[in-house]
């Protein structure tokens, strides 16, 4: 099962659509990935939060202004997107093709987010939130392990 029909199914606190471009750049860095990409994990990092409230997913940068980009050139049987970060941040993600969106708050037991499982290939936008405004630093990991 997908990490999208698993997270529309058991882990998604919150699911709209910003409706943005796919032309929009990212705040951090930009990440393009295809099978047996090297190094894993792929690192980026940034600050959480912003002015937009996302219901369930706290305040997050503005539609047009993702954290990340990430284009996912051919499908993944697993991929594994994971936050660390000192606060309670979340990860929203919309798939710019389907217009998908969710968001996962805490995983694994921890306040931390991660999206895990097959990925089909298109191009998604990432946004680190938070609930309080705390604007906490982060590192992104993305992992085929």
């Amino acid at each position: 099962m997908s990490v999208f029909k698993i997270a529309a199914t058991t882990i998604v606190t919150g699911c709209i659509s910003l409706g943005v471009m796919s032309t929009a750049q990212a705040q951090y860095e930009t990440f393009e990935i295809s099978p047996g990409f090297t190094p894993d994990p792929l690192v980026g990092s940034g600050v959480s939060g912003g002015p937009d409230e996302v219901d369930g997913c706290g305040f997050i940068d503005t539609a047009d202004s993702p954290d990340h980009v990430l284009y996912v050139n051919d499908y993944f049987d697993y991929l594994r997107v994971s936050v660390e970060s000192p606060g309670d941040v979340t990860l929203f993600m919309e798939n710019i093709e389907t217009g998908e969106a969710m968001c996962v708050d805490d995983s694994n037991g921890t306040l931390l987010p991660e999206f895990a499982g097959e990925w089909p290939a298109g191009t998604y936008f990432l946004w680190i939130g938070d609930f309080d405004g705390g604007a906490y630093p982060y590192d992104i990991y993305i992992s085929e392990f």
